[in-house]
């Protein structure tokens, strides 16, 4: 039998169905920025960074500076206080104790002076 084997329909030529050409994907390089710059440049960066340190240094030198006078002024502030209350409460002690004593005074004045009355009216 002569005939043919089932014929595929032809495909039209390659040339009308291929995409336009694309040229090949080039892969990109992931590249460190820091080594492009210049020497000069990265040493002025770190002379600038270290004036930063400097300053913030000086700042907080000052103020715990600052901070510890302060504290010491409160802590004589507070002693002082302390010094006049207890002078106050020395000076009430005192005048406290010194009328007991004129009392005392008194008292035994007033004993002695009633026994001497005593004494002459019972002889």
């Amino acid at each position: 039998m002569g005939s043919k084997p089932h014929a595929q329909p032809e495909d039209p030529p390659q040339a009308q169905i291929a995409p336009p050409q694309q040229q090949p994907h080039k892969k990109q390089v992931r590249r460190r920025l820091h080594t492009s710059r210049p020497y000069q440049e990265r040493l002025l960066n770190m002379a600038e960074a270290r004036r930063e340190i400097v300053t913030a240094l000086k700042i907080h030198r000052a103020s715990m500076r600052q901070a510890k006078e302060q504290q010491q002024q409160m802590m004589q502030l507070h002693l002082q206080q302390q010094q006049e209350v207890r002078a106050v409460q020395e000076a009430s002690l005192d005048s406290n104790r010194s009328f007991f004593y004129s009392y005392e005074l008194f008292f035994l004045l007033r004993l002695s002076v009633q026994f001497v009355i005593c004494t002459f009216q019972c002889s």
